[in-house]
């Protein structure tokens, strides 16, 4: 009874099958989700100009920022992503991160299932637990939108540890989510995380020292363990990639 209540395929005329709708719902990792900060500024992933300018800041610049005490919110257009994909999120996300993912999911076949596919950016700088709520309220809108009763979930990164406090806090959500998938979830930490706060973030395991796009990025989070940390001691979301205390080293690189 619950396959048949879930597949809900029936004969509408001679030819014709009503079938239902299960959006695929995408939730990127940190930083991944394109931002307007306050009234002037703003933090896009997509745009050269706008990530040399963050690289150029002093990390005490960077902070103030990026403080979560300034208001965040999803962009809601951008030059890369597809213009008919913008009502479904695609453009709150990096689209040089995330943009051949995206497709590559939408390209996907599920038997009967309409599986329309969005992207659900969120304010990365706040607890995960405030993003979480947030996601929460959007998943419940796109359900509204095809009067659909299931969802299938992906996450990426600490879309994981967002979507997961989501799941527990919001049973409503929880119970509607016909699946889920983590990619890459920090689920007891991220250890690359921890070691930048020792060391900062540097030419290697941070991406090549030739590498400009990677360059940019090391200077962002900063390359030493002072400036790292003051960039980002003052976030909630990323200082809850922290290694728990359950954390083990398996002895793997």
């Amino acid at each position: 009874a619950s396959m048949n209540e879930l597949i809900r395929v029936r004969r509408v005329g001679d030819n014709t099958l009503r079938t239902q709708t299960v959006p695929v719902v995408f939730v990127p990792g940190v930083m991944g989700s394109r931002l307007r900060l306050g009234a002037d500024d703003h933090w896009d992933p997509d745009s050269v100009g706008n990530m040399i300018g963050w690289a150029t800041n002093r990390a005490e610049t960077t902070r103030r920022l990026l403080s979560p005490a300034t208001d965040g919110a999803v962009m809601d257009t951008g030059k890369k992503a597809p213009a008919d994909r913008l009502a479904q999120g695609w453009a709150g996300v990096a689209w040089s991160f995330y943009g051949r993912f995206l497709r590559d999911v939408e390209a996907q076949r599920f038997g009967a299932f309409a599986t329309p596919v969005y992207a659900v950016g969120y304010d990365w700088r706040q607890d995960n637990r405030d993003s979480g709520r947030a996601v929460a309220q959007r998943i419940g809108e796109i359900l509204q939108e095809h009067a659909a009763r299931k969802y299938i979930l992906i996450s990426h990164s600490m879309g994981g540890l967002v979507t997961r406090a989501m799941l527990k806090q919001d049973a409503g959500v929880a119970g509607k989510a016909m699946g889920v998938v983590h990619i890459a979830q920090p689920a007891l930490g991220a250890a690359v995380f921890y070691r930048r706060m020792f060391t900062g973030a540097r030419a290697g395991p941070d991406g090549g020292a030739l590498n400009p796009p990677g360059i940019v990025f090391r200077n962002i989070l900063g390359t030493s363990r002072e400036s790292f940390q003051t960039i980002l001691s003052a976030l909630p979301g990323p200082m809850q990639l922290m290694v728990t205390p359950t954390y083990r080293d398996t002895g793997g690189r």
